[in-house]
């Protein structure tokens, strides 16, 4: 029975401290921020921090294996819009090699015409052949 004296005694206790605390608005209320809790603190302008910073939509880009570039027109962290340069292949080894192509080509178009003018020439050789043929052919009845 004691037990329950005190442990009624006690809730009383409690609630007349609570309600006491609750009817006074002259009282200043102090509210620390969790950071000065924790140690952190406010962050300041100058604080430093390390670390990296990486975008989210990170594209990655891979040039010819076979070409060289001549120019990177961006750095490394620049922002970049879909259809803009990024770098620049060295076209003169290739104009060269474009240009060797078209000699090579006027080389078999130029071979091309001959052969054709030889076959023309072969034909009509034959077609002369076959008439003499048969001009004989017809002699001989």
């Amino acid at each position: 029975m004691k037990v329950r004296a005190w442990l009624a005694l006690a809730l009383i206790l409690c609630l007349t401290v609570s309600l006491a605390g609750c009817g006074s608005n002259d009282t200043a209320v102090y509210v620390q921020s969790v950071s000065d809790l924790t140690g952190m603190g406010g962050i300041a302008a100058g604080d430093r921090f390390p670390g990296m910073v990486v975008s989210e939509n990170v594209t990655e880009i891979k040039k010819d294996s076979e070409k060289t570039v001549k120019e990177v027109l961006v750095k490394e962290g620049d922002d970049v819009n879909k259809g803009d340069k990024l770098f620049e292949y060295d076209t003169d080894e290739l104009q060269l090699s474009l240009e060797k192509k078209q000699l090579e080509l006027e080389q078999l178009n130029a071979t091309l015409e001959d052969q054709q003018a030889e076959l023309e020439r072969i034909q009509k050789l034959m077609d002369s052949f076959s008439m003499n043929q048969v001009t004989r052919s017809f002699h001989s009845l």
